[in-house]
């Protein structure tokens, strides 16, 4: 469930306006994170697609929904490295400036605007608590940091997207 969202306020100006949110994702991006967990650090290195549809579970959009498929390389700071995948879907149920972000089995994950160039949401999870912000940083180039608190949680997630594979 997303508590609260809205335009984000670092870094907010010397961000790029993306009017049309659906357009701007559509296609592939290279995506570089960096992971920190209670003192754990890791990398992950891939590749992001929003493809046209949907991935199993989503729907309902007044437009088409993006799906969102990630697959690369996660490499722990102390050693070894593993696949990694993540899936969602990018709903655009008003127009398509803005989108609402579902987990891959249809659930609600958070709303998304960068009209103004910057946001930010929260969504809890349970015990947990989600804080992540987004910033277009130019027509090929976007980040998103997560910031997640909870009782067996203390994590920071960072990555920057940049437009091509």
């Amino acid at each position: 469930m997303a508590a609260a969202a809205g335009a984000a306020s670092s870094g907010a100006a010397a961000a790029f306006a993306v009017r049309d949110l659906r357009a701007y994702l559509r296609g592939a991006w290279r995506c570089e994170r960096a992971l920190k967990d209670a003192g754990v650090a890791a990398r992950f290195s891939g590749v992001a697609r929003f493809s046209e549809g949907a991935v199993e579970g989503g729907g309902g959009a007044a437009l088409p929904p993006l799906a969102y498929r990630e697959e690369g390389t996660l490499t722990l700071e102390a050693g070894g490295a593993s696949p990694a995948t993540r899936a969602y879907e990018y709903t655009f149920p008003r127009s398509a400036a803005a989108a609402e972000v579902l987990f891959d089995d249809g659930r609600h994950f958070h709303p998304l605007d960068l009209t103004q160039g910057a946001w930010s949401a929260t969504h809890l999870c349970g015990d947990d608590v989600y804080e992540g912000e987004w910033v277009a940083v130019g027509r090929d180039e976007w980040t998103m940091t997560w910031r997640v608190k909870g009782p067996r949680k203390d994590q920071v997630l960072r990555t920057t997207f940049f437009r091509g594979s």
